[in-house]
């Protein structure tokens, strides 16, 4: 058995999860092109022997540790995917959900729609946008049912990439680690200046880890005034 489904399945086993014959052969091909790629782009300073773990079991983790989390067939938006994080894990994890991986960066685009295409991943789409962007373009604003990040910026900040492309009743979910407590206090006035709720810490960490999921719900519409132009948000994050 590889090493890389062999981890994967004891994290799905551990909670009462049957592993997918198909879903494990999806998360060998995303490692493998995952690997081969990192050699020629910044995708992931993570040793390849770790990414199971530290990648692609974090990203499905919060949603073993938290039955419910995730309603059936709900729309999910990554913002600022990246490598595709936590993004591919779900959409393999969720083959019946909507998956769309925002990123701004052309040549991480270009891998995201190469994953796509060798995982045959028929439900997800790339979307080649700056998060600002698409927050205000009508096509992607208040339509996702989630909105997920992982290691993207602050919470401040990344609430407004977040909420203004979440529904009115959605979430947003944000994977965080030790310091989570911190940026809640720190992000409670953007989160009610963007239309959300108050937030919640859900602890979903193994072995010692300090992992945190920030669940973020809206409430009400977020106001037009928000998302502000592209790179205020990060120079002068509400509340800041």
């Amino acid at each position: 058995m590889n090493s890389v489904t062999t981890v994967i399945e004891d994290a799905l086993r551990a909670y009462g999860v049957q592993p997918d014959p198909v879903a494990m052969e999806r998360f060998l091909a995303y490692h493998q092109l995952f690997v081969e790629r990192n050699r020629l782009m910044d995708l992931s300073n993570v040793p390849d022997a770790e990414m199971p773990r530290r990648h692609y079991v974090d990203s499905i983790l919060p949603l073993l540790r938290y039955p419910g989390l995730v309603c059936p067939e709900e729309s999910i938006l990554d913002v600022g995917s990246g490598a595709g994080l936590p993004g591919v894990p779900l959409a393999i994890y969720l083959p019946d959900h909507p998956v769309a991986l925002l990123e701004s960066n052309g040549r991480r685009c270009d891998f995201l729609r190469e994953v796509i295409g060798k995982l045959a991943l028929n439900h997800a789409q790339v979307i080649e946008s700056r998060a600002e962007t698409a927050g205000r373009d009508v096509q992607y604003r208040e339509k996702f049912d989630i909105t997920v990040s992982r290691a993207v910026a602050a919470l401040p900040e990344l609430l407004e990439y977040m909420l203004p492309l979440t529904r009115t009743d959605g979430k947003a979910l944000c994977w965080k680690g030790r310091r989570a407590e911190e940026e809640i206090a720190a992000a409670a006035e953007a989160a009610q200046k963007l239309g959300g709720a108050e937030l919640a810490a859900l602890p979903y960490g193994t072995d010692g880890e300090e992992s945190v999921l920030i669940r973020a719900d809206k409430r009400v519409a977020t106001p037009d005034a928000y998302p502000r132009r592209v790179g205020i948000p990060h120079k002068r994050p509400i509340g800041g």
